[in-house]
């Protein structure tokens, strides 16, 4: 019994018929066009992922009105989709303050890990708006939750695409206030322990970021 053909074999067949050599170079040029069509597509939405060495999160507090302190935080993963969704997600218990006794203090008392272990950031960007080569500066809005609480803040950041990285860095710190996520009270639970007469409720926060395909 004869096997089925496949529709390619069945078109080249009939090319053959209709017009011979022709007809057959003809079909395979137009499978090999295809082709490079779909691979090409699929490289251009390809997603990045983010390089967790490279970036970082820092921030600053201020203890008695004058004295400011900088701290940073590790992101644990991060990605921007093909479509500009991006996510990153902070790994509160990274934290490092430069003493020892302090990080137990933030990860314990202030970011309460064991409860809540991760922050998180997530916008949508058109990727299409950041040209090549080029340092783009932007104001956006993006999500942050953190301590259990979710609130719009504004980013204004400076964008670098170049081949297959993205750079993204802060242009100025954003202002977070402790209250809006819940965090006043761990704060004001480590000024007494440390014996000091405030800590600032009114954090700077900075990012960088690098993405890569």
């Amino acid at each position: 019994m004869r096997e089925l053909l496949s529709a390619r074999q069945i078109n080249v067949q009939i090319s053959s018929i209709h017009y011979g050599e022709y007809g057959v170079n003809l079909i395979n040029k137009l499978c090999l066009a295809t082709g490079l069509l779909i691979s090409t597509t699929t490289f251009a939405a390809e997603s990045w992922t983010l390089d967790k060495e490279l970036s970082t999160i820092s921030f600053q507090s201020t203890k008695n009105g004058a004295v400011v302190e900088n701290h940073t935080l590790k992101p644990s993963n991060g990605s921007i989709s093909a479509t500009g969704e991006v996510t990153v997600n902070i790994a509160l218990d990274s934290v490092q303050t430069g003493i020892d006794i302090r990080n137990e203090r933030l990860r314990e008392i202030l970011f309460q890990t064991t409860t809540f272990p991760l922050a998180s950031i997530q916008q949508t960007v058109n990727l299409s708006d950041y040209p090549e080569g080029t340092v783009t500066i932007k104001t956006m809005d993006a999500q942050l939750s953190l301590h259990g609480m979710e609130k719009t803040i504004s980013l204004k950041l400076a964008v670098l695409k170049t081949g297959k990285t993205i750079q993204v860095s802060s242009v100025e710190p954003v202002l977070l206030n402790a209250a809006d996520f819940g965090l006043d009270g761990g704060i004001n639970q480590l000024k007494d322990i440390a014996k000091l007469n405030s800590i600032a409720q009114m954090v700077p926060v900075s990012v960088t970021l690098v993405f890569e395909q």
